[in-house]
């Protein structure tokens, strides 16, 4: 079952699937985050403010605009 990053629930471990936008793709994989990756929430800000996830031991703050396309196997 694919979900969005932006709808995993915190602290519960997915693998990245899919990133359904290049431009976000790109600028991710600098970060380590990339398809077959696995990552967890830690933190969601409130008012549609950013995520922070945990990438290998690394806790990367994540634009919500950039989570929503990002496809998780949950």
């Amino acid at each position: 079952m694919n979900i969005r990053l932006t709808k995993l629930k915190q602290r519960v471990a997915a693998k990245i699937t899919a990133i359904e936008s290049e431009e976000v793709l790109a600028r991710l994989v600098e970060l380590g985050i990339m398809p077959g990756v696995f990552l967890s929430v830690q933190n969601k800000a409130p008012f549609n403010g950013p995520l922070a996830v945990l990438v290998n031991g690394t806790k990367i703050i994540i634009r919500k605009k950039d989570a929503y396309f990002i496809l998780l196997e949950a």
